[in-house]
C-alpha cells in the first residue's frame, strides 16, 4: 500500500518528507525512500516577513507533520493543520491581521523553541487560536494567560521531554 511521512523542524524550519510502501493491509513497510526537502510557502512568507528566522539546530528535533497509508486512517500530527488543512486561511489572517500574527508566529516559534516540555505544549495550543484573535489586544490578552500558565509550571520536571 502506498504511503507517506513528513516531518517538520521548528528549529530550522526545515520540512523533509518521505514515501513509503507496506504490505498489503498490514503497517510492515517493504520500502521508505530516503528523505526529500519540502518547500512551503507558508513557512517562506514567514522567514519573508522576519517574524521567524531560521536557527541552527541545536537538536535533531523533528516534529510528526503526518504519516498516512492507504492501510489505515489518519496519523496527523499537530503540524498538519498549520501547515496543510488551514494553510490557505492561516496566511489569509496574517495578511489580514499582520500586527496579530506578528506577535503569534514570532511568541508560538518561541515557545516551540524551549527546551521545556510546558512551553512546547503551550507553543503548539497557540497554533489553533489565530480564528479568535482579531486585534493585538486580544493576543496580548492570550499571551498573558500563556505567560500565568508558564509561571504555574516554572521547575516542574516532565518525564515525557521530547527527544
Amino acid at each position: 500500500m502506498r504511503g507517506g511521512i513528513e516531518y517538520f523542524n521548528p528549529q530550522t524550519l526545515a520540512i523533509k518528507s518521505q514515501s513509503e510502501r507496506t504490505i498489503y493491509a498490514t503497517e510492515i513497510p517493504v520500502y521508505r525512500s530516503p528523505y526529500a526537502p519540502v518547500h512551503h510557502a507558508l513557512i517562506d512568507f514567514l522567514i519573508e516577513q522576519g517574524w521567524v528566522t531560521p536557527q541552527v539546530n541545536t537538536s535533531d528535533c523533528w516534529e510528526l507533520v503526518y504519516h498516512w497509508n492507504e492501510a489505515w486512517k489518519d496519523g496527523y500530527g499537530p503540524w498538519y493543520d498549520v501547515l496543510y488543512r488551514d494553510h490557505d486561511e492561516l496566511l489569509q489572517w496574517s495578511l489580514d491581521h499582520p500586527d496579530c500574527a506578528k506577535v503569534y508566529w514570532t511568541e508560538g516559534f518561541r515557545l516551540l523553541r524551549s527546551p521545556d516540555p510546558h512551553e512546547i505544549t503551550l507553543g503548539r495550543a497557540l497554533f489553533g487560536y489565530y480564528r479568535v484573535i482579531m486585534d493585538v489586544t486580544e493576543m496580548n490578552d492570550l499571551m498573558a494567560v500563556i505567560d500565568q500558565i508558564k509561571a504555574g509550571h516554572e521547575g516542574q520536571v516532565d518525564s515525557n521531554r521530547r527527544p
